[in-house]
């Protein structure tokens, strides 16, 4: 399944290489890292094919199952337009505007 998901390309790579990423065999499951990672710096922005819903469904549920790193979470999942981003932290709150900036706001007033 991995090698033939790999092939057909797209968002199919994709959901071949989160299966991979999240298999208890350790050479499988860094093959799917590996690709992953490689998908994010190659292919990612050459994945223009539409998402199936089922498919968007499956590839969130596999995201959150496969131990990559928070970034790269996030990142698979901005690409398949996955809202919430899975994560595992809190986000932080926004932080308060600092004075530099209330500066630049009254300087940006008086003009």
């Amino acid at each position: 399944g991995w090698r033939l998901g790999r092939a057909a390309g797209g968002w199919h790579l994709v959901e071949a290489e989160l299966r991979a990423a999240s298999d208890p065999d350790g050479a499988l499951s860094e093959l799917g890292r590996t690709g992953i990672s490689s998908w994010l710096e190659v292919g990612a922005a050459r994945t223009w094919a539409p998402l199936p819903e089922p498919q968007r469904e499956r590839i969130a549920t596999l995201l959150t199952d496969s131990g990559l790193p928070l970034a790269t979470r996030r990142a698979v999942a901005f690409h398949a337009g996955i809202d919430p981003l899975p994560d595992d932290e809190p986000r932080r709150p926004p932080q308060p505007s600092t004075h530099r900036t209330r500066r630049w706001l009254r300087l940006r007033r008086r003009d």
